[in-house]
This record gives structure tokens, sequence and C-alpha cells, in this order.
């Protein structure tokens, strides 16, 4: 039901404090998103992918992306939206215009839907589900990770929901318009809301027009304009077909499929739905909103289609919410929740139980209330108590009183302080009934959750210090290396970039994130330099872990590369360039495996500051099993003398053999050298040692070299890296051989 708007002027507080909280996120999201890049924590999977598209369209090159599969960004997501950035890139190389008009897009949501909750739950209300909106831990995550199209989503959605509502055509088509100017799916999304109209507000023919557009708008994308713009695909496969229908493989081959599947199989589709680590993050979320968007078939309709492309998702990021996910979501789940509680409103003003005045309910009315009150203070004492001293148990005049787990104790003090505030009989002009009182208070609840889960996660200071990284100094330090690196390439150079540095480079058509030497533009077109960071500080990896130092150490055997400029774990390789200090590089810094990287098993990953890496691999006595502590890195050596030298040290010199030193191949099978450490070879508990294991390859390639450190069981070991080293002469062997035998690492360029 929609309130009449009141023809009285009213005060405009509460519009002030929403422009003002809006203002403030917009300006702290852009900062930190931009504090963010400029210390090189992007991931860039998207925002190197989009950003790239609309620089390189407003320079000349429609849509070409030099940071993804596809070689125009519309072949994998039709986002015409991004045209707006392309307007900025016209008249400015700043990097500050593409968060600010993310964070702005989330923001500016809060106001439709501000508009929504008022015509439905008045302006107090109102005013909280927006404020609200604005902390949601789940949104900050979102507007943090990159830049993705899927943030303008919220805003045109619940605007064109709210134009609808009010019976705004023209805005109404404007505002759809715009949204499906943000992504392909987004017209399933308008399909909703055209069922919407037709059922709830019965505009059967607005309702039907909107869903007649969307269908159409639909599969004009996935027959016409995808084909087309992925009938030239960076990588075999790609071609045609839209690619994110793989994502549901698990229920069919083709979207028909999929729906088909999930009808004809619903005890199997819900299982999967609620298993409890797919479930997770969306408990947090409904406990947010408590589970009120279930209580309306209306906002489970707009919910539906975002809540399930991700919960039926194969991807673990889209299923949990992570990335910028949450952006399909939370304004959904939020629109969902105004529904919910409207009709909580209406069913309780239909029973006549809403229009009860507590201050005129009698004496059971605040008996009622008196009960409520005594175990919302009981329950708050026994929690507050906890929160004190911890667990308690003792007994009181021959009462056992204890508490070990604050959970139930404070849903129930929730509960109970709720009915006592929504019953007390005092007297209030603004909350004068029991559903008014009752739907504010529910407000009151999720805005103080929001803040609870704003603690865990999202950028609230002082509540979440996760964005404190974003001010790192060792960071800043490394960034600006690597900023000075790349200012000494030449200006537009064919380069291919590893992640972290390729953040700051975007803005070079010629510039491509490295993907492997497989993936575009080897083999396309020459690449006149390759700039590798060995040490990447993105938050989220692209490719596998430790890929880049491996790079490294693959490309300074490379003949037809060579390091022209190294600083503080940046290499910038030359094509053609004469290698005269790419041995001693490889000496210095391209042999070393830390521990992370040396296989994976029970043993424990523990901080160590006197490790060359932070932290170290330990395995103790009677905790862990006699084992392989340490192997890999599976490497391929050719013919020539090289020596493994591995970093450990003992808990206790204990007498016999400590721990076993292999140089291993063919899966273990073949063992090239080996040595056995005793206690005594370690000289001192508790201080790293490094041993030193020579070998000798004979042919000219073996695959699959392994460096293993074996634990005895009979005394603490902790392993911290292992060191290759080899002589000039086998140096130059690889280099030879590895061109005769394997061929040249960067695949030549295609005719």
């Amino acid at each position: 039901m929609i309130e009449q708007e009141p023809t009285a002027p009213q005060s405009r507080w509460r519009e002030a404090v929403l422009l003002i909280a809006i203002i403030a996120f917009t300006a702290w999201f852009t900062y930190l998103s931009h504090a963010r890049w400029s210390v090189m924590l992007s991931s860039m999977g998207d925002l190197g992918h989009i950003d790239s598209a609309a620089y390189n369209t407003a320079h000349g090159a429609f849509m070409l992306s030099t940071g993804a599969r596809v070689q125009n960004m519309w072949g994998d997501h039709f986002s015409p939206i991004i045209l707006v950035l392309t307007a900025f890139y016209l008249f400015s190389d700043s990097f500050w215009f593409i968060y600010f008009w993310q964070a702005l897009s989330a923001a500016l949501a809060a106001v439709p839907l501000y508009l929504i909750a008022k015509d439905r739950l008045g302006r107090d209300t109102a005013l909280l589900v927006a404020l609200a909106y604005l902390l949601n831990s789940r949104l900050h995550m979102a507007v943090l990770f990159d830049y993705h199209e899927a943030a303008h989503v919220g805003l045109f959605a619940l605007s064109a929901f709210h134009c609808a509502s009010r019976g705004r055509w023209r805005w109404f088509i404007l505002f759809a318009a715009l949204l499906l100017s943000c992504r392909e799916d987004s017209a399933l999304i308008l399909f909703s809301i055209g069922v919407y109209i037709a059922l709830w507000q019965r505009r059967w023919l607005y309702g039907a027009m909107t869903c007649a557009a969307a269908t159409v708008y639909f599969l004009a994308l996935m027959k016409l304009v995808f084909p087309y713009f992925r009938a030239d695909p960076l990588e075999a496969g790609l071609a045609g077909d839209y690619m994110y229908f793989s994502s549901y493989s698990w229920l069919g081959a083709t979207p028909w499929d999929v729906v088909k599947n999930f009808f004809h199989a619903p005890i199997y589709s819900l299982s999967m739905i609620f298993h409890p680590e797919r479930a997770a993050a969306w408990t947090e979320l409904a406990t947010q909103y408590a589970y009120l968007p279930f209580a309306t078939l209306s906002g489970l309709l707009l919910m539906a289609f975002p809540t399930l492309s991700l919960l039926l998702n194969n991807h673990p990021a889209r299923w949990g919410l992570e990335f910028h996910y949450p952006f399909l979501v939370v304004p959904f789940w939020a629109l969902g929740f105004v529904l919910g509680l409207s009709n909580i409103r209406q069913w309780l003003a239909a029973t006549g139980v809403g229009s009860i005045r507590p201050e005129e309910g009698g004496r059971i009315l605040g008996a009622l209330s008196a009960l409520f009150g005594l175990g919302a203070l009981v329950q708050g004492i026994g929690v507050f108590a906890y929160m004190l001293v911890g667990p308690f148990d003792f007994t009181l005049a021959g009462t056992r009183i204890y508490l070990n787990d604050p959970f139930r104790p404070t849903i129930i003090f929730i509960i109970a302080l709720f009915l006592f505030l929504t019953l007390a009989p005092f007297k209030s002009t603004k909350w004068e009934t029991v559903s008014s009182r009752g739907v504010f208070l529910i407000c009151v609840y999720m805005f103080i959750l929001s803040f609870y889960f704003g603690s865990t996660a999202g950028a609230l200071p002082p509540l979440s210090g996760d964005h404190t990284r974003y001010f790192d100094p060792r960071l800043a330090a490394h960034a600006a290396s690597a900023q000075k690196t790349l200012d000494t390439l030449p200006r537009h150079a064919s380069a291919v970039i590893g992640q972290g540095p390729y953040t700051l480079a975007l803005h070079n058509p010629n510039a491509f994130l490295f993907r492997g030497f497989d993936k575009y533009p080897f083999g396309a077109r020459q690449v006149e330099y390759i700039v590798i960071d060995t040490n990447p500080p993105v938050e989220e990896p692209i490719l596998w872990e430790d890929i880049h130092p491996m790079v490294m150490r693959l490309l300074l055997t490379e003949p037809g590369y060579a390091v022209i400029r190294y600083e503080d774990g940046v290499y910038v390789f030359q094509r053609g360039a004469r290698k005269e200090g790419d041995y001693q590089m490889l000496l210095d810094h391209g042999g070393r495996f830390p521990a992370r990287v040396m296989g994976k098993g029970t043993w424990l990953m523990v901080p160590d500051e006197s490790s060359n890496h932070g932290a170290a691999r330990r395995a103790l006595p009677g905790l862990h099993p006699a084992g392989y502590l340490a192997s890999g890195p599976y490497a391929t050596l050719y013919k020539g003398e090289y020596a493994a030298t591995f970093r450990l040290k003992t808990g206790a010199l204990s007498q016999g053999d400590l721990a076993t030193l292999e140089v291993a191949a063919e899966a273990g099978k073949r063992i090239i050298s080996r040595r056995t450490l005793a206690g005594a070879d370690f000289g001192k508990a508790g201080q790293w040692v490094e041993f030193e294991l020579p070998f000798t390859i004979e042919e000219p390639r073996v695959d699959g070299v392994e460096f293993r450190v074996e634990f005895l069981g009979k005394a603490g070991l902790a392993f911290d890296e292992v060191r290759l080293t080899m002589t000039r002469e086998a140096y130059q062997a690889a280099m030879a051989t590895a061109g005769e035998v394997d061929g040249p690492l960067v695949p030549a360029v295609s005719p």
C-alpha cells in the first residue's frame, strides 16, 4: 500500500541527513578505492578489463580490452553504461573518476530506496532503511573491489520500480533503459519488475510491454550482439556463445535446460541452495534483514533472479557474495525488506492489533509489557556480564547461575526488548500504536546489525580496520618503485605486464595483462617488453600462487629476452637485449622457493620474523607424522652442475637423524642426490642453518625435479626456503637446450 503524500509542508531534516550520508559515502569510498589502486592492490580482473576498454574507446580503439580473454569488452558484458567513462577519458587520463562514478552510483541507490520506503512505511522508518543500506558491509566490499558496471544496477532498478509504483511512466522508461545499459542480465531484473507491474499494480498493458521489451532485448543480445562481438576471441573456444551460461553447467548445458532441471529436480536444487557452505553468507544477509524479504511474494519475485543467479552458480566467489557480486543482491534484499515490513504492517492493521494504543491497553497489556521488560533486563545483565568476565558458573541462594554461550540469551534479549518497547504504556504522538512502534523497532534492529556486521567486513572507521592496509608505507614504496620502472618504457610501447604494475599502466592501448605465455598477445603480435613483479600485492591473484616468481625464472633463461632494469622485485625484460646480468640475477633472486609453495599437507605455516619470507613451515613430533615437510617445485632442469641449499632449524638437538634432504625426479622414484641430517649438524637449536646439496644433471633435460625435506619425527623441524644455484656453464647450456628442445618460451608472432 502506498500512502498519499501529505499536503501540509513538513520538515526536510530527514532528506538532509540522507544527503549528507550519500556525500560522505561517495567521498570516503572514492578516496579509499583510489588509495587501494595507488598501492597496486587491485586484482585487475575487472578494473583492467573495463577501464582499458573505456579508455581505448575514447582514443580510437572501440571497446578494446587489454586485460581479458575477449578482445572487445562487449563480447564479455554488454554494458553501454561505461561510455560515461569514455566521455571522461576524452578530456582526462586520471583514475579517480572511475571510482567516484562507482561510489556515487552505489550511494545514490539509497534515494529511490528511501522514496519506496517513505511511501509504505513513513519518513522516519524510511531514513533508517536508507542509512542501513549505506552501512551494509557487503556493499562496502563490493565498492572497494576494483570497478564493475554492476554497481549501477541497484540505482536504476530501484528508480524504475519507484517510478512504476508512482505511475510516472516516462521516468520509468528512462530508468528502465538505463538499467538495460548496465549489463545483459539486467533484462531479467526488468522482466521481474514487469511481472510486478502486471500482477501487483494491475497495470496489465504496462507490465506486458515491460516484459516483452526485456525479453526481446535479452534474446537480441544472446543471438546477435554477443556472437558479433565474440567473433574474434583472444582464446580458442570462446567464439560465439555467451560464456557465463557455463557457470550453471551442473543444472544443464543450455539456459532452457537450467530452468527445466531446476524445477524438475527441486529437492536436488534446494539441497544445493541450502548447503551450509553455500548458504553461510546468505544467512548473514537474511539475519540482517530479519528474514522479512521472505514475508512477501512481490519481494521474493524481485529478489529471485539476482539471488538465484548467484546461489546456483558454480563459482565460489559468486555464491559466497565476494568481489563485486553484492551489487546485484543488497539493493534487492533491502527492497524485499521494505515490502515485507509493509506486508506485516498491513496485516496488523487488518487484524486490528496494529491499531492498539499501548497506553490505553489496560492492566493486561501493562503486565505483559512489564514481564517482557523483566525478561530483557535479566538476559541483558547476563550478556553484559559475559562481555565483562567471560563464561561464568556459580550458585546463589541454592540456584545455579551460569552462561557458557551468549548467543541464545542475546536473541532472547532482543526479542524481549522488542516486545517490551512495542507494548510499553508510554505516551507518544509519533509511535502511538503497536504497528508504528513495531515497524520502527524492526528497522532499528536492521540498522544496528548493519553496524555490527560492519565491524567484521567493510570500511567504517573505527569499526573496521580492513582498509588501513591501503596506506601501508611499504606498499606505497613498492608502488613508487613500480611506477619509476614503468616510466623508463617508451610511451605506448608494446608490453605485457603482470599483476601489480599493470594497475599503473592501464591507459596504454599496447600494454596487456600477463595471463600466461600461451595467452594473447603472445603469438599474435610482437611484445617488446615484459614486466614482472615477483611479489605483487594484489588481494585477488588472477593466476595461481607465486606464478610471477616462476615466470621471472623462466624469462631469465629465455634467450630472446633479457633484463634491462630491476628494482624492488620488479623486472623489465626487453626483446633482443643482451643477457649480460641475467645469470647473476638468477643466482641472486631467481632461484628461491619459499616454504609456502613447497607442497601442501597438515604442516603448519607459522609466522616467523627470522624467516626470509615472514613465515615458515613447521612440523612437531607427536603432532605431525613423519613425512615430507617440503616438496617441489617440479622444475625443468638441463644438463649441468647445480646445488640446492636448504634453510632449516630445529627445536632440539636430539640424538640420531632428524631430517633427510633429497633432490628427486619422476615423482620421487629417482633420487638424484640425498643427504641425512643429524642433530649435531644444526650446531644450535632455534637458529637457521643452510645445508647445501650439490647434484649433477647428466641428461639434456629432466622434468619434474623436486627438492624435498623429509621430517623424521624425532625433533621439531622448521623449513624456510630452498635456493637453487647453477654454474655459468649450466646456465648457458639451459638457454641453448631450451631453445632446441622446447622452442622459445615466447611463441612466434602468427603470420
